[in-house]
C-alpha cells in the first residue's frame, strides 16, 4: 500500500509540476498606430469634381508628415497619396499645438497671386484648388509618433474648368496623420 501511495503522490507531483512549467502562450506585441492613416472629403459644385468622394491613405512617406514648429508656433499637416490614378496633396497650417477650432480665410479670389503665407492647399492631379475659407477642428493632437486628427469643411476656387474659377464646397473632410516630429 505504501508503494501505491508513494507512486500516487509522485505521479500527482509530476503532473502538478508539468502543468506549472508549461510555456505561456505567446502574447502578440503591442501595435502602435494600428489605425490606418487617412484623408477624405467630398467635393460639391463645379464641373470637374462635382459630387466626388475623395479618400486616400497609401501615403508617400517622404512628403506625408505632421509637426509643430517651436520657433513659429505653427503646426503643419501634409499628406500626399493617390486617388483615381491622380496624385492628391493636402497641406494645412494652423496655430498652436492643441486641439481646437480654427476658421481660416485667404484673399478671395487669389486669381494667380499665390500668397506666401498660405494656410490650406489642395491639389488634385495638376489642378490646385484655392482657398476661400475653411473650418478646421483639431480633435486629437498627440506627441511625435502619435496622431493628429481633425475635420474640415469650407469653400475653394477651382480654376481647372475655366479661367474665371468655380466655387466648390469641401464637405465631411477628415484627416488622421501620424505626427512625425
Amino acid at each position: 500500500m505504501k508503494k501505491i501511495l508513494s507512486l500516487f503522490v509522485l505521479l500527482t507531483f509530476t503532473l502538478f509540476f508539468q502543468t506549472g512549467c508549461e510555456k505561456e502562450p505567446d502574447t502578440p506585441p503591442v501595435v502602435i498606430n494600428e489605425t490606418p492613416q487617412e484623408v477624405s472629403f467630398i467635393i460639391n459644385g463645379g464641373t470637374t469634381y462635382n459630387n466626388k468622394y475623395i479618400t486616400f491613405s497609401n501615403f508617400n512617406t517622404v512628403v506625408t508628415q505632421s509637426s509643430f514648429n517651436d520657433t513659429t508656433g505653427v503646426s503643419t499637416v501634409k499628406a500626399l497619396g493617390q486617388w483615381d490614378n491622380l496624385n492628391v496633396f493636402m497641406e494645412v497650417f494652423f496655430p498652436n499645438d492643441t486641439t481646437g477650432y480654427y476658421m481660416i480665410e485667404e484673399p478671395q479670389p487669389p486669381l494667380f497671386e499665390i500668397p506666401e503665407d498660405r494656410f490650406f492647399r489642395l491639389i488634385l492631379g495638376s489642378n490646385e484648388m484655392y482657398l476661400k475659407y475653411i473650418n478646421l477642428i483639431i480633435t486629437q493632437y498627440g506627441k511625435p509618433g502619435e496622431r493628429i486628427k481633425g475635420t474640415f469643411n469650407g469653400q475653394m476656387y477651382d480654376y481647372s474648368a475655366n479661367g474665371n474659377g468655380e466655387l466648390i464646397y469641401i464637405n465631411n473632410g477628415k484627416f488622421d496623420i501620424i505626427r512625425t516630429h
